[in-house]
């Protein structure tokens, strides 16, 4: 399996909250190379897909790297344009496309392997990964939180119906003790990548900021694992706290 599996990491310079994130500094390794780090522990080819020369200098240093300047909306379509530019014509046949964002130093190869393998048994068009977050009586676990992405997610079939940024599903009858957290790594089969890039963007899409509803609403379909893990996306500076505190721990 690990011939068939290209993991693409899209690192961008620009951030309106934390600019350079990628190159901050966690317990003094830069983030972006704790990811690759982790990433090449799968097996899986793996690739730092940039816009900035800061940036590649730095991965060059030690890992794979390609530069993508496009003006772009997401991290899928700079992975899509770093694969066609760079991998679609080298011979490798891949049959996986796994985005990591590059805020995300925690993530395990393992996880990454239980994704690929999950995506390779199912059908589906694009995979995920949801976290299993409990509500108690003075804690909803940030259900509430716009920014933590909550997921309707089917666990007998491991299907995703839907993803909002509100607190889904409300619970009327009171009833409900958890909540599924997206996590924002995908999989894509290839064919599905460039398909998924080809849609015009959508009424929820637009509504909710989540471009992973462009897909559900063009009847492509999500299907998604658990993981128990403890991952720490990075969104600003107080966050490399949290993730060195996770490291120390």
């Amino acid at each position: 399996m690990e011939k068939d599996v290209l993991i693409l990491i899209p690192a961008r310079y620009a951030s309106s909250r934390f600019p350079g994130k990628p190159l901050a500094k966690i317990h003094g390794v830069s983030m972006v190379e704790r990811v690759v780090r982790n990433c090449e522990k799968s097996g899986f080819d793996c690739c730092v897909v940039t816009d900035s020369p800061e940036i590649e200098a730095h991965v060059k240093s030690f890992g794979n790297v390609c530069r993508v300047d496009d003006d772009v909306s997401s991290g899928s379509e700079r992975i899509a344009l770093a694969y066609k530019r760079f991998y679609k014509d080298i011979g490798q046949q891949y049959k996986l496309i796994i985005n990591v964002q590059g805020d995300e130093p925690l993530i395990k190869a393992d996880l990454l392997q239980a994704l690929a393998k999950f995506h390779q048994e199912h059908d589906y068009d694009i995979a995920t990964v949801v976290k299993r977050i409990f509500i108690t009586d003075d804690n909803d676990g940030g259900l509430s939180d716009s920014n933590r992405v909550k997921v309707i997610w089917s666990e007998a079939r491991g299907r995703c119906h839907y993803f909002s940024r509100a607190p889904i599903p409300f619970d009327r009858s009171k009833i409900l003790k958890e909540w599924f957290l997206h996590i924002g790594v995908y999989s894509y089969k290839v064919e599905s990548l460039f398909k998924f890039l080809d849609l015009e963007h959508t009424r929820y899409d637009q509504a909710e900021q989540l471009e992973q509803l462009r897909a559900i609403e063009n009847d492509m379909s999500i299907g998604a694992i658990e993981t128990t893990h403890q991952l720490v996306g990075v969104d600003c500076l107080e966050d490399i706290k949290k993730v060195e505190g996770v490291l120390s721990e």
